[in-house]
């Protein structure tokens, strides 16, 4: 069981992994961590995450660790997947989403819609079957094997992108909470200080206090002096 949910599993991965979905990102919204597919004018193709971004050029680091350079004038087309944000409009970088993102959902998915597909299909090509004068073994296994690949592909992309709106919401929430430490940590840093402050301002108002008892002090005792011939 354990070995075919995990063959079940490279198998959505893969499916996913080649049918994810990905859209057209001009070079003004590439942001430094961002992942793309981009394809040059003399359609070579390169995948990787932008490490370095300039006006005329971007530096992409592979899946291999390899860095390579492109010129903004040789780009043909850059694809993304959906850009993520959080609520200060930070971008989600790939690499973050993919250190937090499970394949939970992309295997129950997956699970779930294999046997319905399967189910569903196999009932199709069984009709099918009563239906046709010759090649009845191939026309229900063909339907059966066709629309059980298809609703598995249907339904583990639907677990990823369930996977993947939960690992971005996390990534939110962990940020946010980041956020909401950095400012508590602020606000005691800042109260601290006008605390010692304040401190500073009553030891100086001692102080000043002081230096007026003592010069009044000194005055009274030169009023006390006998006059010297």
């Amino acid at each position: 069981m354990r070995m075919s949910a995990g063959v079940l599993l490279v198998t959505s991965v893969g499916l996913v992994a080649g049918c994810a979905k990905r859209i057209p990102l001009p070079y003004e919204e590439v942001q430094q961590g961002s992942q793309v597919w981009v394809r040059t004018v003399e359609n070579r193709r390169h995948m990787g995450v932008v490490t370095d971004r300039r006006p005329d050029r971007f530096v992409l680091r592979s899946a291999d660790g390899r860095f390579d350079t492109l010129l903004v004038a040789d780009v043909a087309t850059i694809e993304a997947r959906p850009q993520a944000y959080d609520e200060t409009g930070r971008l989600i970088t790939e690499r973050e989403i993919d250190s937090v993102q499970t394949h939970r959902n992309l295997l129950l998915y997956s699970v779930g819609g294999t046997a319905l597909s399967f189910g569903t299909s196999f009932y199709l090509g069984s009709f099918l079957r009563r239906h046709v004068n010759t090649g009845q073994d191939l026309a229900q296994w063909g339907v059966t094997g066709l629309g059980t690949a298809v609703g598995l592909a249907v339904f583990a992309q639907a677990g990823d992108r369930r996977d993947r709106m939960l690992a971005i919401e996390a990534i939110r929430d962990h940020r946010k909470e980041l956020a909401a430490r950095e400012v508590q940590r602020q606000r005691s840093r800042r109260e601290q200080l006008e605390e010692e402050l304040q401190q500073l301002r009553e030891q100086q108002r001692k102080e000043q206090e002081e230096l007026e008892r003592l010069k009044r002090l000194l005055e009274q005792e030169k009023q006390a002096e006998p006059n010297r011939p």
